[in-house]
């Protein structure tokens, strides 16, 4: 029979069986939700089982704070049979103290803990199926009522190990260095400010390219080594370091700022400490991120360091490309290329919105990364993944959807057109993987759930007219809801650019209900589905008549962003435009006028200009507007300050790629949606 290790733990866990490493996870779950993971182990009688689980404590964007805990099995697969072997809880022995420190170090607002790892603590070993646990105790079940285990859906992940081979600078630093565990400066910060003394890169590149490792010249100076992996990767650090005293810094960097790595950007902190012991040599992080720029910091204090390794440990998720895309054009094969690169590299247990900052699912964007995964990768998982977990995420007293999908706690917050995305996505769902009826009806009954929120919100003229930053309250819970459409004007990128005007009466928003309720009744009807919405209230017919009559502006013919408090047409964004022939707010003819003035006018200083996930929208118009053979020239030329930067190997976040910028952010791979080689088959839009 063939065995399977089955496996669940919170937040995240590495598996090792019988002193062979294994893999990691888990898939990120809905709070009162546990995703068993499957490990085939072939070949083996008896079993060690180790498992180093790292428990957050907290919510993040990319896991909920469920409660710790680790639980598994191991079934026996045959022909026609199964039989599972549980394990209890006293066959496991546990040990606590690990080498990792617990501190008040986050890495950001949006994600886990710094690490800072005490060698000394920990037990050299431990994974070995002839290592001595008798001192240590046996674990203890806890039952938590309303928890479930639902087996994993997507691929698991992709593991390897990366050298790092080319040094690109080095410097002498300082031998010792504060890490504050109250987390009042981050140890970031601390590699960023501090004094580096310039040293030939030479000496030392000969030494680590022959295989001798690189050891501090000096007893009581640090040395700091940059190295540059080439391209972007989702990767843990890995080292080895071998000294009796002192500590090893290391981060992963996107960029460099005056030829050292970024450590801390934007309120994140990449950064782990090392702290050296006797006999200790190897380390690998539990955290992960995007980073092309490996830093690695020696502090001897007052010993000398020999660093023999170091690299990534990549990881993303195991999927193969079925697409292609072929072609003479330089230029193009590079926008397809990258955009491949960023997809893969960003797809991780579930997709996340960068690898970088905030490793999020968001609905917005995670969407339509689900969908390419599906169309480009014949991966259909990830689709199926995202609705069961936005249904078992939606907010019980609004019906409304967290953005970012697993952090669906308090406080509640709410981007209004992610909400319409979702519906939207359900009909995108039903054409583009095949769903059974009973699937797709529970996830209608989440869609209406979320339309019946907007129904209240329907005015006496016939639009939706809610408020686009307010602070709410939902039966005994509060909220904040916000109208996102895109970063431009929201204060979080893109500062200096001209913003979309936002107001209780938006036509972005207005343009969503409408391409959400179309996708829904078509959907609904085509699945016999019955539901109960208002159509009188919810019709796509008023609410396209009160939007032409709102928001048309007859004079500069274009679509204002929104009403004033005054009444007055406000902004001029690409968006409103985009959106506007997306809801069929106008004709056939009137879209083909209307984008051909935004095409000639794109250069417009005043025009509000979307970033690379608005193009998402902005292919579509283009399309249905009778302008889908400018689509790739218009892509090209957009991504041409990235594309033909020989240093980018992934799209960024906006078309700026400034200090706010994240730089890998799959919403950014609209270029490999246009140019594969069945992007005519499908429509994200179903006319």
């Amino acid at each position: 029979m063939r065995p399977q290790l089955q496996i669940a733990a919170n937040t995240r866990y590495q598996l090792w069986v019988n002193g062979s490493y294994i893999g990691q996870g888990p898939c990120p779950a809905p709070k009162q939700q546990s995703i068993v993971d499957s490990f085939d182990i072939t070949g083996e009688e008896c079993l060690t089982i180790a498992v180093l689980v790292h428990y957050y404590g907290l919510n993040s964007q990319s896991h909920s704070n469920a409660l710790p805990g680790l639980w598994a099995q191991v079934a026996l697969h045959g022909n026609q049979t199964q039989r599972v072997i549980s394990i209890p809880p006293d066959a496991w022995k546990y040990c606590s103290d690990n080498g990792w420190r617990s501190t008040q170090c986050r890495r950001s607002w949006a994600t886990g803990w710094a690490e800072q790892y005490y060698a000394s603590e920990y037990p050299e070993g431990w994974q070995s199926p002839d290592f001595n646990d008798r001192a240590w105790p046996s674990a203890k079940a806890n039952r938590y009522s309303g928890y479930t285990l639902h087996a994993r859906v997507v691929p698991m992940l992709k593991e390897w190990f990366m050298p790092a081979e080319k040094l690109i600078s080095v410097a002498e630093v300082s031998a010792t260095a504060p890490f504050p565990e109250d987390g009042s400066v981050k140890l970031g910060q601390i590699l960023d400010t501090e004094d580096w003394k310039q040293l030939p890169i030479e000496p030392f590149q000969s030494s680590w390219s022959s295989g001798a490792g690189i050891t501090t010249p000096s007893k009581d100076r640090g040395l700091a080594l940059v190295f540059d992996l080439g391209v972007n990767v989702s990767a843990q650090i890995q080292f080895q370091a071998s000294a009796d005293m002192g500590s090893v810094d290391g981060c992963g960097a996107e960029r460099l700022i005056d030829e050292r790595p970024q450590s801390f950007l934007k309120g994140a902190d990449y950064a782990c400490r090392w702290h050296a012991a006797e006999n200790a040599s190897a380390f690998r992080t539990i955290n992960y991120n995007g980073f092309r720029y490996l830093l690695i910091v020696l502090r001897p204090a007052g010993s000398t360091i020999t660093l023999s390794c170091a690299g990534a440990w990549r990881r993303q998720s195991d999927i193969s490309l079925t697409s292609s895309f072929s072609t003479d054009d330089e230029e193009l094969a590079r926008l397809w290329q990258k955009s491949i690169h960023t997809i893969e590299i960003g797809t991780q247990e579930t997709g996340v919105d960068c690898p970088t900052r905030e490793q999020a699912f968001y609905i917005g964007d995670g969407l339509w990364h689900c969908l390419w995964l599906s169309k480009l990768y014949n991966e259909p998982s990830h689709l199926h993944h995202f609705f069961d977990a936005v249904v078992a995420c939606q907010h019980d007293e609004t019906g409304l959807v967290s953005p970012a999908i697993y952090r669906a706690g308090e406080p509640y917050t709410f981007l209004l057109d992610y909400c319409l995305i979702y519906v939207w996505g359900i009909d995108v769902y039903r054409r583009a993987v095949p769903v059974d009826q009973e699937r797709l009806h529970r996830i209608l009954q989440s869609g209406e759930r979320v339309l019946k929120w907007f129904e209240q919100h329907i005015n006496t003229s016939g639009l939706l007219e809610v408020d686009p930053h307010i602070e709410a309250s939902g039966g005994t819970q509060s909220y904040t809801q916000l109208l996102f459409i895109d970063h431009p004007g929201m204060g979080w990128h893109m500062k200096d650019e001209p913003g979309i005007h936002r107001s209780q009466q938006s036509l972005g928003l207005n343009a969503y209900l409408i391409i959400a309720l179309q996708a829904f009744y078509q959907c609904a009807e085509s699945t016999g589905y019955r539901h109960c919405l208002d159509k009188k209230k919810l019709c796509t017919a008023k609410l396209r008549d009160s939007c032409q009559n709102t928001f048309w502006n007859t004079d500069l013919q274009y679509f204002a962003d929104c009403i004033d408090s005054d009444g007055m047409h406000k902004g001029w964004s690409e968006h409103s435009q985009c959106l506007a022939v997306l809801a069929n707010l106008i004709d056939t003819e009137e879209a083909h006028d209307l984008m051909s003035r935004l095409i000639q006018q794109r250069s417009d200083a005043s025009l509000c200009k979307g970033t690379p996930y608005m193009w998402i929208y902005h292919t579509e118009a283009l399309y249905l507007s009778g302008h889908g053979d400018k689509a790739i020239d218009l892509i090209r030329e957009a991504w041409s300050d990235m594309n033909n930067n020989p240093a980018v190997t992934t799209w960024w976040e906006t078309f700026l790629g400034d200090e706010l910028d994240s730089f890998c952010h799959p919403w950014s791979a609209v270029p490999a949606w246009v140019l594969h080689n069945q992007s005519e088959q499908f429509r994200i839009l179903s006319c």
